[in-house]
């Protein structure tokens, strides 16, 4: 039996959370023998610690500890593991300091806890980003921004953004992409933009950040100088939101500035059936 929770970060904005709901429910079905749910670390009702620890609670509650075929029972003891993925696509702070300060306390707080005959093992499994196959994931999104173009198929995230901005800014006879920007959101852990670096060249992109530097409008400003007249952007982001929308805002922007340009931005990576595999191939490395 996997007892799984996921960590994503948190919004005021209600779509992360359904979207984060949507991959659990996508991961319940690929894994019949699994106990699945969804915290955040910032933003919800209670802190992580105590999401933790209550999820821990709902499976002794609900007395699937009497019901795992994998439980170990030594000496009147009985094992019991939570598997715990930080849904997060860079090695920053809420990665390397946030999540384990906040796994610390829930450890404590169980220990404390009356399950005297219960071991309660909390582990962390590396954060989805350092999965070797996210480039996999984003060829996936730069295919399905050409099928937009060419009218085969319909925007990813269209139909679940509140916001009225197209996010393929296009016209019916614009060329192919001639250059990506692969955009992440940035970290002050300089380490952390490495991996970016990495996916840039295996996409045949170039790495741009919202919150550091190069930011996105540099990146365009610099692509428009060497010629580029059709430019690709994939935001390296897990779901829709308010930041992807402030994107699709800023590429509106410099399509006014640069008006002999065409823009097609990329849908965010979303709760895929690819993302899904991706998360089971991360849970095989652990469980077998």
């Amino acid at each position: 039996m996997i007892n799984l929770l996921l960590v994503s970060h948190g919004s005021r904005d209600p779509r992360p959370q359904q979207a984060s709901a949507k991959l659990a429910n996508l991961l319940k079905q690929k894994l019949s023998n699994a106990t699945i749910d969804t915290a955040v670390l910032e933003l919800g009702e209670q802190p992580l610690h105590q999401q933790i620890t209550n999820f821990v609670h709902q499976l002794i509650d609900s007395k699937l500890v009497n019901s795992q075929p994998n439980l170990q029972i030594n000496s009147q003891t009985i094992s019991l593991e939570i598997l715990i993925l930080p849904l997060f696509l860079l090695p920053g702070v809420h990665v390397m300091e946030d999540i384990p300060h906040q796994v610390n306390l829930a450890r404590s707080s169980l220990e404390s806890s009356s399950f005297s005959n219960i071991n309660i093992t909390l582990q962390v499994l590396p954060h989805l980003g350092s999965h070797s196959g996210m480039f996999e994931i984003l060829i996936e999104q730069q295919i399905a921004t050409k099928a937009i173009e060419e009218g085969s198929v319909n925007p990813v995230n269209s139909t679940s953004s509140t916001s009225s901005i197209n996010p393929i800014v296009n016209s019916p006879n614009s060329d192919l992409v001639e250059v990506w920007i692969l955009l992440a959101h940035g970290s002050k852990y300089h380490h952390a933009h490495q991996p970016i670096k990495t996916l840039a060249q295996q996409i045949n992109a170039i790495p741009a950040y919202w919150a550091v530097s190069p930011s996105l409008e540099t990146c365009v400003e610099m692509l428009v100088a060497q010629g580029y007249q059709t430019i690709g952007i994939l935001p390296y982001f897990l779901f829709s939101g308010g930041i992807t929308d402030a994107i699709a805002k800023q590429i509106n922007s410099l399509q006014q500035q640069f008006t002999h340009v065409q823009f097609k931005l990329a849908s965010p990576i979303s709760a895929t059936n690819s993302l899904g595999d991706l998360i089971l191939d991360l849970l095989s490395t652990k469980t077998n």
